[in-house]
């Protein structure tokens, strides 16, 4: 790596000089110059006074200094480690690459960007590769969807009879399942409720025979009589203890109230979360297939539309939602820019004509899908100004 950079634009090219920045007077010299020439010796003592400055040739700037460690520390991981500009950070700040490089135009190309170069070449090859694996299981279901079309209006009804018959079964088994699921989640809420009052219980059992022992110790103490002192003592000690002892059995008390108040609401919490989960779950495991109505009209409309050039945009969330599983099976990790672009090509190459597939077609269906994906974030966060990228991995 460069010893310099560029303060202004990070470049490692960067070359010291010196350059007159004004005078100053050598005392100890003009001294020897008055001593041998006289009065007029002392301009024996002016000296030019020189700087160290650092020219840039990219960018044009000469400076008094170069770029500070901090930042030309983090651009030499940068330019060094493709793995290193996911972690780079200034006093714990995290730190954006694409950021720095905006800052900073003339950073050099590195090791990192041939290992970025690389794994995009990897990634659009795995990308024509899950193209044409999709194109294989479109072209088998595309068979069996153009016999589809050759039904006649009664196949299609009493295909929709049978639909309907296979819904029901599917809602019941749904709603048994849901039921089941969540019956064992609310179960933790009584079982807490009653750890919560068996612990109350006790707790206030000692409070409640300590208090008993406490009337007696002073029952005892105003029975004594003026003298006895020793006795009283011991008594008016016992009976501090057990103030004491009341005291922090109550406060106990108020601590296992709050603390089991606290996992109650945990719990509830939890309840709702596993409802909201459980649902979109079992969609999934549960989701009814297209009707014979809506598929035979949905291909009749395709139909006409590739014969215009176009593609109705339900039909796109059909192809995205069938083919989904497959592609993050097929690809791995994908982002919805990923799975935009696959789909993209693989509609162009099926239809032969233009799809436009969009995020916001995919994220539904991706959506659709989240209770069988393991999300996981790379990238970091700076203010409001860098989002992180959401990557997503079929695990089955």
């Amino acid at each position: 790596m460069a010893l310099y950079r560029c303060a202004s634009c990070g470049s490692p090219n960067v070359k010291t000089d010196s350059e007159t920045s004004g005078v100053k007077y050598n005392y100890v010299k003009g001294a020897i110059g008055t001593a041998v020439l006289g009065a007029g010796g002392a301009v024996a003592g002016i000296e030019n006074k020189t700087k160290q400055v650092f020219k840039c040739p990219d960018c044009g700037l000469t400076l008094s200094y170069p770029l500070g460690e901090p930042y030309k520390s983090l651009i030499d991981i940068g330019v060094s480690s493709l793995e290193g500009r996911k972690t780079l950070n200034i006093n714990g700040f995290p730190m954006s690459w694409e950021n720095i490089v905006r800052k900073f135009p003339n950073i050099e190309s590195g090791c990192a960007d041939l290992e970025a170069k690389i794994e995009t070449e990897a990634r659009n090859k795995s990308k024509a590769q899950t193209v044409e694996y999709l194109l294989s299981l479109w072209q088998k279901d595309n068979i069996e969807d153009m016999e589809f079309l050759k039904k006649t209006p009664e196949e299609i009804e009493t295909a929709q009879r049978e639909w309907e018959e296979n819904k029901a079964t599917l809602t019941s088994k749904r709603e048994k399942h849901f039921k089941g699921e969540l019956e064992e989640a609310k179960f933790q809420i009584p079982k807490l409720e009653a750890e919560k009052a068996a612990k109350v219980n006790e707790l206030e059992k000692q409070i409640a025979n300590i208090s008993e022992e406490l009337k007696n110790l002073q029952s005892q103490l105003s029975s004594l009589g003026a003298f006895k002192f020793s006795e009283k003592a011991k008594l008016k000690k016992a009976i501090s203890e057990a103030e004491t002892k009341i005291t922090s059995l109550k406060s106990d008390v108020d601590n296992q109230i709050k603390t089991y108040n606290e996992k109650i609401e945990d719990a509830t919490n939890d309840i709702e979360q596993t409802r909201y989960n459980l649902n979109k779950k079992l969609d999934v495991i549960y989701a009814v297939p297209e009707s014979p109505r809506d598929k035979f009209n949905r291909l009749k409309e395709e139909e006409a539309g590739i014969k215009k050039g176009s593609f109705p945009i339900t039909s796109r969330g059909v192809y995205i939602k069938r083919y989904y599983i497959q592609l993050l099976i097929h690809y791995g990790k994908a982002t919805d820019e990923d799975v935009k672009d696959i789909f993209d090509e693989f509609m162009k190459k099926a239809l032969k004509t233009d799809a436009y597939i969009t995020k916001t077609v995919v994220s539904p269906v991706r959506r659709y899908y989240e209770p069988f994906l393991n999300a996981t974030y790379e990238g970091v966060v700076l203010g409001e100004f860098t989002p992180v990228t959401v990557y997503y991995e079929y695990v089955g």
